[in-house]
């Protein structure tokens, strides 16, 4: 279990009106899809913390004396473990397959043996795993590394472990009234007032709703910045509550390609996205994974405006449909699945979007995959300084 995985949500949305409630119950799809319902209060949901992008081993470790030790084969696969032994408390970083875990120990909590504490050599490294559930034979086959190479390769594999929190790319399609297929969606080049005001209230920066590709220096989650190939302009947002950037692959901003029925250049990026947002003018599109079906999409957020007529505020309504296999994750719809429109329903769709591929990535279709890079990061650390 990936330790920066773990939390529970609060819930950050906003009020909405009583009126045209509808409910939050289960809706499972013989196809593998799930419609989000709101969950039960004593169940656990996936949320990212503060701990899961923090720099651990630059912040920590890497200007202070620790140990790193590695293992090229153990009952878990390859691994690696770094210690950092404080005055009353351990900081263990332990690498292996399934990604990596970061623990805080108290020291008054660890066993030491007498012929240790005499020669004030503190917990052993076995004492130190079996305190965090790591099976006895990882600590054997651990070998004590003291090249400072090491450290900078341990410190790289953090920083490239650490971009999947600092940048993400989203899908956003428009449906206007009366559309039902997915070749006249795609060849929509521009949406309704309320579509272009949903981009712009997405976006957050007022003066800078749209970005200019061209020469563009921010992440650009795979669009052309050099010649306009993915059309000029996107939606870009910076979001400081991850220190993240979150670039949108938005249907209608994409290159049309005029004579391609299937749009296959907008539909390589969408296409690719964990999480599409799909904006409806009208009716529902109860089942966007058939319109738009795609191995790499988990995770589909409908969004319609429903306006209060005597109030003039607006508001929006959220359906989430699941990939089987995606973790229940926050933060939580309301039971109304309604959100007035202004800051707090911004932060909730956000924050949702973000924990959203994250908990897809946790799926039995990525899982393989990611494991895989991390043992094979793993094997070549261990092939060069073992």
């Amino acid at each position: 279990i990936n330790a920066e995985y773990m939390g529970t949500s609060s819930g950050m949305a906003g009020s909405p009106p009583p009126p045209s409630g509808e409910g939050g119950g289960s809706n499972a799809c013989a196809d593998g899809w799930e419609r989000e319902r709101v969950p039960r209060p004593t169940e656990n949901i996936f949320c990212v913390t503060k701990q899961s992008y923090k720099n651990w081993y630059q912040k920590y470790f890497w200007s202070k004396d620790h140990e790193n030790y590695l293992a090229a084969s153990t009952s878990v696969g390859p691994a690696s473990l770094s210690v950092l032994r404080e005055k009353n408390q351990i900081r263990v970083i332990l690498r292996t397959s399934q990604g990596f875990e970061k623990h805080i120990l108290s020291t008054k909590d660890l066993s030491v043996p007498w012929y240790r504490s005499l020669f004030g050599l503190g917990p052993s490294v076995e004492a130190i795993l079996h305190a965090i559930g790591v099976p006895r034979d990882v600590g054997s086959r651990l070998k004590y590394i003291s090249s400072s190479r090491l450290r900078n390769a341990l410190l790289n594999m953090e920083e490239q472990s650490l971009m999947c929190f600092r940048t993400y790319k989203f899908g956003c399609i428009y449906v206007a009234y009366g559309q039902a297929s997915a070749a006249h969606i795609l060849r929509n080049t521009q949406g309704s007032a309320a579509f272009e005001e949903f981009l712009d209230f997405l976006s957050g920066d007022p003066e800078r709703t749209r970005v200019v590709l061209k020469d563009f220096k921010g992440y650009a989650g795979g669009l052309d910045t050099r010649y306009d190939a993915d059309g000029p302009l996107s939606v870009y947002v910076k979001y400081p509550q991850q220190q993240a950037e979150l670039m949108f692959h938005v249907s209608t901003l994409l290159h049309l390609s005029e004579h391609d029925e299937q749009q296959v250049d907008k539909r390589k990026h969408i296409g690719n996205d964990n999480v599409v947002l799909i904006f409806q003018d009208g009716d529902e599109i109860t089942d966007p994974h058939i319109l738009f079906p795609s191995r790499q999409t988990h995770v589909y957020i409908s969004i319609r405006v429903e306006d209060d007529p005597c109030s003039g505020r607006r508001f929006y309504r959220v359906a989430v449909q699941n990939k089987a296999g995606v973790v229940r994750y926050g933060p939580e719809l309301p039971e109304s699945l309604l959100f007035e429109k202004g800051p707090p329903f911004r932060e909730w769709l956000l924050a949702k979007m973000t924990n959203a591929q994250h908990a897809s990535r946790r799926a039995p279709t990525f899982v393989a995959m990611i494991s895989a890079s991390h043992t094979q990061a793993l094997r070549d650390l261990a092939e060069r300084f073992c």
